[in-house]
């Protein structure tokens, strides 16, 4: 037992001389270090290690940098189409709203036969500038194949908004009643005074050829009398032109005149409808 003692008492003497050089020759190092740093040989040492390393450190962080731009710019790339296609998809919701409402509107309407009606979008409008011009004629996107044909009249409700002047196999073009080339007959529908509606030029429609004797009205509507023309439909009776918003009479003259204006705003259509026969 005596002996096992002695043993463990040599082995710690002589790991204790082993250990004891190793710590002061550390904490030697250290104390030489931190005053060979606070030399010019230190400060040159600092330097230099700041002189290599910084261009691996800034390569580092350039791809660091560039990663993440790359990265941010895909997802505002990404979110830029998804808003686009959102955008476009909710512009076509609301215009499907508008049609099915023209739609609703226009079959609800007790004195036109919505069989006879084929709907038809808006799409152009020849030398029409918003503010400057008024519209003279429209596109539209229903032709031959649709069953359209020349001379038939154009409705919104029990509006006339004019009549076809040219078919093409998938398009046709509308005449409205305010253009130059409008002319039909018509009639007032409170005092039946009959005229000739005339428009003018896409600024409004003059009720002319009014005899004398004839009363007119202010505000009173100006109706289609009907107007069959040569190898055409013609226009049906009973469609509203508009309303007399200002009358011209002139004892001297044969005939009185009345400023006419159309209930629509012909420049703002979107949906109309073609009244087949």
């Amino acid at each position: 037992m005596s002996s096992q003692a002695g043993a463990v008492t040599i082995v710690v003497m002589h790991k204790r001389r082993v250990i004891l050089p190793v710590v002061v020759l550390v904490l030697l190092l250290v104390i030489g270090i931190f005053f060979l740093f606070r030399t010019k040989v230190g400060w040159w040492l600092t330097g230099s290690s700041e002189v290599i390393l910084s261009p691996l450190q800034g390569k580092t962080h350039q791809i660091v940098s560039d990663t993440g731009r790359l990265s941010v710019n895909s997802q505002i790339a990404k979110l830029s189409s998804e808003n686009v296609d959102l955008t476009t998809k909710l512009a076509r919701m609301q215009d499907l709203r508008r049609e099915n409402k023209a739609l609703q509107d226009q079959f609800r309407t007790q004195t036109v036969d919505s069989h006879s009606l084929i709907p038809a979008t808006v799409i152009g409008a020849r030398a029409f500038m918003p503010g400057i011009s008024r519209p003279e004629d429209l596109t539209i996107d229903a032709g031959q194949n649709e069953g359209v044909k020349k001379g038939e009249a154009v409705i919104y409700k029990d509006n006339l908004v004019g009549y076809i002047s040219s078919v093409f196999p998938h398009v046709s073009r509308v005449t409205l009643v305010t253009s130059s080339d409008s002319s039909l007959t018509v009639q007032t529908a409170k005092t039946h005074a009959l005229g000739i509606a005339r428009g003018e030029a896409g600024d409004g429609i003059v009720l002319d050829n009014v005899v004398l004797t004839d009363n007119l009205a202010k505000a009173d509507i100006v109706e289609t009398k009907g107007d069959v023309r040569a190898g055409t439909p013609g226009i049906p009776p009973h469609l509203v032109v508009g309303k007399i918003i200002a009358i011209h009479r002139k004892p001297s003259s044969l005939f009185q005149t009345a400023d006419v204006e159309s209930l629509l705003d012909l420049s703002r259509l979107d949906t109309v409808f073609v009244f087949a026969q």
